[in-house]
């Protein structure tokens, strides 16, 4: 971001709005009013140096950001109590019991594609058989499948 120009804007950079906002609060919690003329002295906010006004200036943008903030946390606040230690090990048993279910799901569909290549290679073994012209092999093989056909 570099220095700031006599041109330019008076900015706050998310990190300070952090600072900014720690300020604000502990002022505000200590039934105080924030002291813009000191904070605008400080290393953190050389940008601002000497400037009291411009920093008052941003206390609008600051007070919208907070309230958003405390109303976000508000809502997860009611949306979601606290669980005690009886509902947590029921949780657990579930999840538990869920894992077990998708393991033995797991194991059968392994068991399922295992099978369906066996078929497959034997498939692919009979057509290697009419390739190779061995017709008495291929014969027996479409006997066995109920498709005899003489040649």
């Amino acid at each position: 971001m570099g220095k700031r120009r006599s041109g330019d804007k008076f900015q706050l950079r998310p990190s300070l709005l952090y600072v900014f906002a720690d300020r604000y609060r502990a002022a505000r919690n200590a039934h105080k009013g924030v002291d813009y003329q000191r904070l605008s002295t400080t290393k953190k906010f050389k940008s601002f140096k000497g400037q009291a006004k411009e920093l008052r200036a941003k206390e609008p943008e600051l007070k919208v950001l907070l309230k958003k903030a405390l109303a976000e946390q508000r809502e997860i606040d009611t949306g979601k109590p606290m669980k005690n230690i009886d509902v947590l090990e029921e949780e657990v048993a579930r999840l538990d019991m869920q894992h077990e279910e998708d393991v033995a799901k797991r194991n059968q569909l392994e068991v399922d594609i295992e099978q369906q290549e066996e078929q497959q290679s034997g498939y692919f073994e009979a057509v290697g058989v009419v390739r190779s012209g061995n017709w008495e092999a291929t014969e027996r093989i479409e006997r066995s499948e109920g498709k005899v056909q003489h040649y």
